[in-house]
């Protein structure tokens, strides 16, 4: 008996994506047997800050918001987390963070959209995730950016990680019918 070989559509992400390319039993054991992350804490306080950053632009993108705004969407998401201690040090000092980050950078931003999902799906394989922030420059076209929430030191050795990511951004947007208008100048 001849078997046929059946044709799966792999639905991945980047993440997943990129920890299959460092070390594919690394995959397996978290993807195929549900092993979990070591540091499970630490990716939780990431999607915390993502979601405190994506309730800030989109708020900001309908409306101007002013510091005490900002500090009240900070405050609420930190109180609302259970691994999270309004108290801490480290808690205390990325809420200050974000305030810094939004009078420096995002206050300035021309938002175009915050946690954009796209779906590249092929014959083979269906691609999704969220780009954290798209923002329109001066010149028309558009920045990707993609926030990370590790050290300094980490972030320039896995830079050539983070350039992946964002040409994988930019091929998205070049596939969506609404941002394939724009030039994509920019990604950080």
């Amino acid at each position: 008996i001849e078997k046929t070989p059946i044709n799966e559509i792999i639905k991945i992400n980047y993440s997943k994506f990129a920890v299959y390319e460092d070390c594919p039993h690394k995959y397996s054991l978290i993807y195929n047997y549900q092993f979990k992350y070591s540091d499970t804490i630490k990716v939780s306080y990431g999607l915390l800050i993502h979601d405190i950053l994506n309730k800030i632009h989109r708020k900001y993108k309908n409306s101007q918001l002013n510091i005490k705004k900002i500090s009240e969407i900070i405050e609420e998401s930190f109180k609302h987390n259970p691994d999270t201690n309004i108290e801490d040090f480290h808690t205390k000092q990325n809420m200050i963070n974000i305030i810094d980050y939004w009078i420096k950078y995002g206050s300035k931003y021309k938002i175009i959209g915050s946690e954009v999902p796209f779906n590249i799906r092929t014959e083979n394989y269906e691609l999704n995730g969220k780009i954290d922030l798209i923002i329109e420059k001066e010149d028309g076209t558009l920045k990707i950016v993609d926030f990370k929430n590790i050290h300094s030191k980490k972030a320039k050795i896995q830079k050539k990680e983070f350039k992946k990511q964002i040409y994988l951004y930019t091929y998205a947007l070049k596939e969506d019918s609404y941002y394939n208008k724009y030039e994509i100048s920019e990604g950080s």
